[in-house]
């Protein structure tokens, strides 16, 4: 495949992309509001079709609608019409009658995704281009995009071997930033709806969109100043009445959606007030959404107006072409230049480029309580899932954490100031599989502008809960700039790439490191290198003695790799290139699946055989030969004014011979690191470590928890846990809750995996007002004890009732009043004091 028909496709997967990942996102708000939501999104366009009255449709959902479409027409230039509405009406009334049917959240979202591409057989109304064709069964022609791009490079004269060289190598580099835009449009539309459904606020929300101008550069006062993906959050103000109004501009781009900001780096917040039900906000995600998808596809019908054609294939490709040639155009001030010279400087000489220096995470070794359960954002699953809810009686308390500070050091290493920004990516182990880290990590340093040539050392700080078996931890940090001021040369090009969002420089660098939890635990790299696509690294692994388990993780830049292990009798774990397919097959083995993206990671946990030695494999799959394929069949040629038909002939045919021999190849940069783990001993560990009631319980009653109990380390099971209780020591006296009082619905028994056992705490009718505390303890024949602590409050009551006061009762409970002290731990008001007398008196 030619490096243009891969980007063809690539260009094809960014708009699958977008489709499918909008299909996602209402899949995702479905599962979580089900029909209620599905109602309120389908009767407003079913209002707005003129097919139900206006009494159908809730006044909140009506004007977050009508607020939502007013900012498209006004700020996007994108109308509906009643037609709009009616297909839109009908097409979400049809895909989530489907949905409804669905069993599992896969199946959901596989059904949105088809009824936006247009490609799910039940599916009778359909979202379309011109024609009546749905995007599946556009993307499924051939645009012939690589002739009509090769013919207006080469319209002005013959391209070199070197510029063939560069421009295939720019354009494969394209086409994997396109694709990886792709997947990531998918993930981050359900980033979105997984925020409306964790994270929703009754009084704040945060919406995002991008403003681009459509001009690379502008001229203003005599200086030339990149107009490029000039990225705002806008955030919706609703008044009682529910009106919306937007403070900012909208202007979709083929390159974005709401979505896909929320991983472009400076990003800035403004929040304002919102009261919304939760059942409007997920309904006006999906206005929003679904507004910046429209302006993709208005985008696109804006380039087919203006074509001759009404084959909407054939305008998008002429688009797309154009598109794709008034990038580079712009992105220069000498329009004298050939479109090929164009091109390449554009993409060549004048980068701003900044580089990652040095990522350095110690390791844990110190523990401390240092953050409430509550400073958890998205959680770690395996134990957020299992938290205990008992209504008002619980306050989570702190875990044991460990916490260690690193460094990362920039450089600017191309000719453009800019600010830097950073995006995290923290994830820990336990000896089996990897999770997305719940916990905090910070970056913190200087945000100025860096110059050229100039180097900032900025803070890493991460935090790792020591009790939960993690025994390692890695943090993937990319480098994105913001460059800033003005070009200082107005005879430089600046760089402009078929994506305006190219010139914030996402992800300009990325660096990885490893750091040890647990001192158990050896990480060790066993390359650091690359591997040409099409090709392949191999290597040998002999497990270190005593190893019971090793994880083998391959993280790569630049372009995509995967990882295949074999043991000695030819089982595999990993993928299979040569077979393109996935293996399994070895007994206890985890692959974390393939990655298409042209950044990220694989991992294989296996069980070792300490006597054994595997074959290792980082490959790095071919991505097509170069540009001989569309030249070879251009029938556009320019040479010289004078030259026969002969030689132009000749001179052809030596260009073509020259690009087949030129295919483009690209590096991926990865490094492979093995982590050996140990056969580990069974430890115990609890959540939460502290019982606590939030408000007080009267004397005579009884309080219950629930504690979640599990063995982290997943090698061997605890034996003969139990758990005992001492007293319950009151804060001021000598008084006590006697641990008698304290039951547990189970005890004594093996613990190999997780389970909850209910704690009962009985006051007693002479328990003391006030605050008892006193510990729990967990201990098991094979595993270290651990403790929980305990705190619960015993209030009093004012004697009220008729007969309960004496005449003792009374003077007591008028000096607390009078000297503003507690009365059986009761705060006394006036109102008490008379409560008190008139209960005295009818005794």
């Amino acid at each position: 495949m030619s490096a243009l028909d891969s980007f063809e496709q690539a260009y094809k997967d960014l708009l699958r992309g977008e489709f499918e990942g909008q299909g996602h996102h209402e899949a995702k708000l479905y599962e979580e509001f089900g029909d209620t939501y599905a109602d309120r999104l389908t009767a407003y366009w079913g209002f707005k079709a003129g097919e139900l009255s206006e009494e159908e449709v809730r006044d909140s959902t009506r004007e977050l609608g009508k607020s939502a479409l007013n900012m498209a027409r006004e700020q996007g230039n994108i109308e509906y019409s009643q037609s709009d509405a009616n297909i839109l009406y009908e097409f979400y009334d049809d895909m989530f009658a489907e949905m409804a049917s669905a069993q599992t959240s896969e199946e959901r979202k596989r059904i949105g995704a088809q009824y936006y591409m247009g490609t799910h057989p039940n599916q009778e109304n359909y979202i379309s281009f011109d024609e009546g064709k749905p995007l599946g069964e556009l993307l499924d022609e051939n645009w012939n995009l690589a002739t009509q791009v090769y013919d207006k490079l080469t319209e002005n004269r013959t391209l070199t071997q070197a510029e063939i060289q560069q421009i295939a190598t720019g354009i494969s580099q394209k086409a994997s930033r396109l694709e990886t835009r792709g997947n990531q449009f998918i993930a981050s539309k359900e980033k979105a709806a997984e925020e409306i459904t964790n994270n929703f606020d009754p009084n704040t929300k945060e919406v995002q969109v991008q403003q681009i101008d459509p001009n690379a550069v502008e001229e203003q006062d005599g200086e030339l100043e990149p107009q490029i993906a000039i990225t705002s959050t806008i955030l919706l103000a609703t008044a009682a009445a529910g009106i919306v109004s937007y403070a900012g501009g909208y202007l979709a781009s083929k390159c974005s959606t709401s979505g896909a900001i929320a991983q472009a780096k400076g990003v800035e917040f403004e929040w304002v007030d919102l009261s919304v039900s939760r059942h409007d906000n997920a309904a006006l995600s999906s206005f929003m959404t679904g507004i910046n998808l429209a302006g993709s596809i208005s985008q696109l019908g804006e380039g087919v107006e203006t074509q001759e054609t009404v084959d909407p294939k054939a305008a998008i490709t002429s688009f797309l072409s154009a598109q794709f040639i008034a990038g580079a155009k712009a992105g220069a001030v000498d329009t004298g230049l050939s479109s090929a010279e164009l091109f390449i400087q554009s993409q060549f000489a004048r980068q701003a480029d900044a580089e990652i220096s040095n990522l350095n995470l110690p390791d844990i070794n110190e523990t401390s309580d240092i953050d409430r359960l509550d400073t958890f954002i998205n959680g770690i699953k395996q134990f957020i899932d299992n938290l205990p809810v008992v209504g008002d009686w619980l306050n989570f308390s702190a875990p044991t954490n460990g916490e260690a500070s690193g460094s990362i050091e920039i450089t600017n290493v191309g000719d453009v100031s800019f600010k830097p920004t950073f995006e995290i990516d923290y994830q820990l182990r336990n000896s089996r599989d990897k999770f997305g880290s719940a916990y905090k990590a910070s970056i913190e340093g200087p945000r100025e502008s860096l110059l050229p040539g100039d180097s900032q050392t900025y803070d890493v700080t991460y935090q790792v809960p020591t009790d939960k078996g993690f025994l390692s931890g890695e943090m993937a940090v990319s480098l994105g700039i913001s460059p800033s001021g003005n070009i200082p040369d107005p005879g430089d090009a600046i760089p402009v790439s078929v994506c305006a969002l190219d010139y914030k420089a996402i992800d300009v660098d990325r660096q990885r490191d490893s750091f040890n939890v647990s001192e158990s635990v050896s990480i060790e790299a066993v390359s650091e290198t690359s591997v040409e696509s099409g090709t392949t690294k191999q290597y040998t692994y002999a497990p270190a003695p005593g190893t019971n388990r090793t994880t083998l993780d391959l993280s790569f830049d630049n372009y995509t790799s995967h990882l295949l292990l074999s043991d000695e009798q030819g089982n595999e774990v990993g993928y299979n290139y040569q077979a393109d397919t996935v293996k399994n097959e070895i007994t206890g083995a985890t692959y974390s699946g393939q990655t298409t993206s042209e950044t990220g990671s694989e991992w294989i946990s296996f069980p070792t055989n300490n006597t054994e030695q595997y074959t290792v494999e980082v490959h790095a799959p071919q991505i097509g030969t170069g540009i001989e394929e569309f030249s070879a069949t251009s029938n556009s040629y320019n040479g010289t004014s004078d030259s026969s038909e002969e030689n132009r002939e000749e001179e052809t045919e030596e260009d073509q011979a020259g690009i087949s021999a030129k295919a483009a190849t690209v590096q991926s940069q990865f490094k492979l690191e093995k982590i050996e783990v140990p056969e580990l001993p069974p430890e115990l560990s609890v959540t939460p470590s502290t019982l606590s009631t939030d408000a007080g319980i009267s004397r005579g009653d009884s309080v219950s928890f629930r504690l979640y109990l599990e063995e982290v380390n997943g090698d061997n099971a605890a034996e003969d846990v139990s758990l005992s209780a001492t007293d319950l020591t009151h804060t001021d006296d000598a008084s006590v809750i006697s641990s008698d009082n304290i039951s547990f619905d189970d005890n004594n028994f093996q613990l190999s995996d997780s389970t909850p056992v209910e704690v009962t705490i009985s006051t007693g009718e002479d328990a003391s007002v006030g605050t008892h505390s006193g510990e729990i303890e967990i201990t098991s024949s094979n595993a270290e004890t651990i403790v929980v602590g305990v705190e619960i409050k015993i209030s009093g009551a004012l004697p009220t009732e008729p007969g309960e006061p004496d005449f003792r009762d009374v003077l007591q409970v008028i000096n607390a009043y009078n000297t503003g002290e507690t009365y059986n731990g009761v705060q006394v008001e006036f109102v008490d004091v008379l409560e008190v007398i008139r209960a005295y008196n009818a005794s």
